[in-house]
């Protein structure tokens, strides 16, 4: 049995998380109504970082801000874009440089379009899935959104398998 596409139109899922506490690594799962064995996937096609509390959370030269769309809140160091478990990221740091008036008007959020990718995008677990922030440095803690455009589909029992062996879900 081949994929069988179920949408056709993209549905939004947003999640906010906010860190424990500063310059901890926090996550939180998104609320999907799938299981790992009803053979599932989405196929996302553009995602929203908004790092929310950017200017008090970052007040010194030097700080940063990371967010991640993950696959296990198992993730140690959400930084390594070699780790499998990590689908994407985003990163903000603050450098100042010149006078201390100076400043600028940053546009977000910060916006990934795979909708070019074969396929319409990226193919994903809808569980687990997980949103994390991580602030370095930060004077409070820091808190972010997240806004995935996605679409369902079905695969077949090896596809599905192959996806998540390719994230490794299993041992998550």
């Amino acid at each position: 049995m081949a994929s069988k596409k179920l949408d056709t139109f993209a549905n939004v899922a947003a999640i906010q998380v906010t860190e424990t506490a500063a310059n901890t690594q926090t996550s939180a799962k998104f609320a999907f109504p799938f299981s790992i064995m009803d053979k599932m996937a989405l196929i996302v096609s553009r995602v929203e970082f908004d790092f929310v509390n950017l200017m008090t959370a970052l007040t010194a030269s030097g700080d940063r801000m990371t967010l991640a769309l993950t696959a296990a809140a198992t993730v140690v160091n959400i930084m390594n874009p070699a780790d499998p478990l990590i689908i994407d990221s985003a990163k903000i740091s603050r450098y100042d440089l010149g006078v201390a008036a100076s400043g600028f008007f940053l546009r977000q959020p910060f916006v990934k379009d795979y909708s070019n990718l074969p396929g319409g995008g990226l193919l994903l677990a809808p569980s687990p899935l997980y949103a994390m922030v991580e602030g370095a440095s930060a004077a409070v803690a820091c808190q972010a959104s997240f806004r995935i455009y996605y679409t369902y589909i079905e695969l077949s029992t090896d596809e599905y398998w192959q996806l998540v062996e390719s994230r490794r879900i299993i041992s998550s």
